[in-house]
């Protein structure tokens, strides 16, 4: 999973550039509620998935090696400190590298999207002048394809099957090379922009750099302004829940439980999974975190969203989906990526889709009924979906499942499963008292 940097980073040294993948917990997650990439403290965008949280990867020196694909901005010289932080209340990194010679600083972010997918990076010199190496490799399909590098109006184009990354920028009116080596002295900025696109679809118009930074700034502002903060450790709160807001796909309000895959959950294991998708269970944990804050607009989206993937068959009811409402998530490995210090396989899709967990069933009531509670409305979405979770934990409850650890072999009885189906039942009876609905209580009651 992601974690995200503090507010006040403290100075840290940091080893000399290498081929060695950087550590998970030295990363930090920008993001345009699409898709979202990490970027490692010493300037390496290393995972980066285009168009889409579910999209191959473009970037994916993560899991691999540089020539799985990478954009690094790093000083020539060995960097003496690093400082990190996120501007204010938003996803917009700011680095911090000390060398010898002088300092720089990385701001990177992605604009919230209309049209185009892009990642901005902006060099600013703040003291001295800092020999900066700018190695940009993009490997498309997961860190498989090398594509064909192009220079036509100005900017460099990198292009292979359907994918196409153009990068304009730099120091000078050409085309900004993939690869150089530029200095970078106190007061300059250098800025660039990658779009993403089709290659047979029109070219990404230029960003205005300085407007988009001004506008992803205000965007987070104002959704943070909404937010009901408790009296204790509010910036761990506010933090998390704009990690939680960067993992939500826009579109239709779908979260995904990490924009990331085959992260391995112990150091050199082989459960490697693709986090990918939408779990209704991690969904509806989070929802009860984001209606807690008084975000109530996100639980109203995710409701429209699940009601339209659970479909008019609630006994098709999957523990995930995919963030268009996929049902058919297959599985399968990347036998050309090392893994994350060696951790094998790496795998894309997840094959849990298949499984029973009827513990989900209790975690959708709730949230509901948590919702309805609170707002007093509960509307034709939320009826449909407490009563479809209800019908089908009558139908299922006595089954074996695979439990919410989601092990892979045989069904069990889990007791936790057993107490999540009698929640679902006591919620859809409360939620028909509260709005008084049509409904014959008796086989629920002795259910």
């Amino acid at each position: 999973m992601i974690t995200s940097t503090p507010k006040h980073a403290s100075a840290q040294p940091v080893a000399a550039p290498s081929n060695r993948q950087a550590l998970i917990e030295d990363h930090a997650l920008i993001g345009d509620l699409h898709t979202a990439g990490l970027i490692a403290k010493d300037g390496t965008m290393d995972f980066l998935c285009l168009p889409d949280f579910d999209s191959g990867s473009c970037f994916t020196s993560l899991l691999g090696t540089p020539e799985n694909g990478q954009w690094r901005i790093a000083p020539v010289r060995p960097v003496q400190q690093v400082q990190r932080r996120y501007r204010g209340n938003t996803l917009i990194l700011e680095t911090e590298l000390e060398t010898a010679e002088g300092t720089v600083r990385l701001i990177d972010f992605m604009p919230i999207r209309q049209g185009a997918p892009r990642v901005v990076r902006i060099i600013e010199g703040l003291r001295g002048a800092v020999p900066m190496r700018f190695d940009l490799r993009p490997r498309f399909e997961y860190g498989l394809t090398t594509p064909r590098d192009h220079v036509v109006d100005g900017m460099s184009s990198a292009i292979a099957g359907p994918d196409a990354l153009y990068l304009r920028g730099g120091t000078g009116k050409h085309a900004p090379p993939f690869q150089a080596e530029l200095t970078v002295n106190a007061g300059q900025q250098v800025m660039y922009e990658l779009a993403w696109a089709r290659p047979y679809d029109d070219v990404p118009p230029p960003l205005d750099i300085p407007a988009a930074l001004r506008e992803t700034e205000k965007f987070w502002a104002q959704w943070t302004s909404q937010i009901k903060l408790p009296s204790q450790y509010q910036d761990l709160v506010m933090r998390s829940l704009i990690t939680l807001k960067a993992c939500t796909y826009l579109p239709n309000g779908a979260i995904v439980a990490a924009p990331t895959f085959s992260l391995p959950e112990t150091p050199g294991g082989e459960r490697n999974w693709d986090y990918r998708f939408t779990w209704i269970r991690d969904s509806v944990l989070t929802l009860n975190a984001l209606m807690a804050a008084g975000l109530s607009e996100e639980a109203r989206s995710f409701g429209r969203w699940l009601i339209d993937a659970v479909g008019g068959a609630p006994g098709q009811f999957q523990i995930m989906y995919g963030i268009r409402g996929e049902r058919i998530l297959t599985e399968e490995p990347l036998p050309w990526l090392e893994g994350h210090g060696g951790a094998r396989p790496v795998r894309i899709g997840n094959g849990a889709y298949k499984q029973f967990q009827l513990d989900v069933l209790g975690e959708l009531a709730a949230v509901i009924y948590v919702y309805a509670k609170a707002h007093g409305e509960l509307g034709t979405n939320g009826r449909a979906a407490i009563k479809a979770a209800a019908q089908v934990v009558a139908e299922k409850w006595t089954e074996e499942d695979h439990g919410i650890w989601e092990m892979r072999g045989p069904t069990r009885p889990f007791t936790a499963s057993k107490v999540a189906a009698w929640t679902t039942i006591n919620c859809w009876l409360a939620v028909i008292d509260m709005f008084d609905l049509e409904e014959d209580k008796a086989p629920w009651e002795k259910l």
